[in-house]
């Protein structure tokens, strides 16, 4: 038995990965207070029987977290393992964010690899695969579900492939953004 203390959870997600199980959450210290949180991604240690700190987090009211696996075309295969926080901004810049970490095999650890901004609050994350096409869902109350594809694009020898997940991304600046792309938008 295992209690992980000193947070404040909000929301919690568990995934075996290609490197064991993770778990992540997205923690306040307070609900009403929204600065100087912390969420944490937490890796299981077999020999110990429990789970492990990997990466601690400073988050401003993290409100939900979610895991997503994708097949990546330029790893030959591989999987890439993603988590996404959804947090609340507070004071003059208020809105609501994701931040996307990506697993690092060469620092075996989660790296930002992007952040996605909104007016709005977001009040939750959330992923899926279907069909071989692979989604970050966000919930932002005062516009609805935004939906971001992941994609893979090679164009040629000269640029780098580029893994995708962005927002209102042209096509010619998909061959120099690694992001999301946001792919449509149902309204409330």
């Amino acid at each position: 038995m295992q209690t992980l203390s000193g947070l404040s959870p909000n929301r919690i997600a568990i995934s075996e990965v290609q490197y064991g199980w993770i778990l992540s959450i997205a923690g306040s210290k307070k609900p009403s207070v929204l600065c100087n949180s912390t969420s944490s991604i937490y890796r299981w240690s077999p020999s110990k029987k429990q789970f492990e700190v990997l990466r601690s987090l400073k988050t401003e009211g993290a409100v939900d977290v979610t895991f997503l696996t994708v097949e990546d075309l330029s790893r030959n295969g591989k999987n890439l393992s993603f988590i996404a926080f959804a947090q609340q901004i507070s004071g003059s810049e208020a809105g609501g964010e994701v931040h996307i970490y990506s697993y690092s095999s060469d620092f075996r650890n989660y790296e930002l690899f992007q952040i996605l901004r909104f007016q709005w609050s977001v009040s939750a994350v959330e992923s899926t695969c279907i069909m071989e096409e692979c989604y970050i869902l966000v919930v932002v109350p005062q516009e609805g579900v935004h939906f971001f594809k992941y994609q893979y694009v090679e164009v040629n020898e000269q640029v780098p492939p580029t893994a995708l997940f962005s927002t209102h991304v042209s096509i010619v600046k998909l061959y120099y953004f690694q992001n999301f792309y946001c792919l449509k938008f149902l309204g409330v």
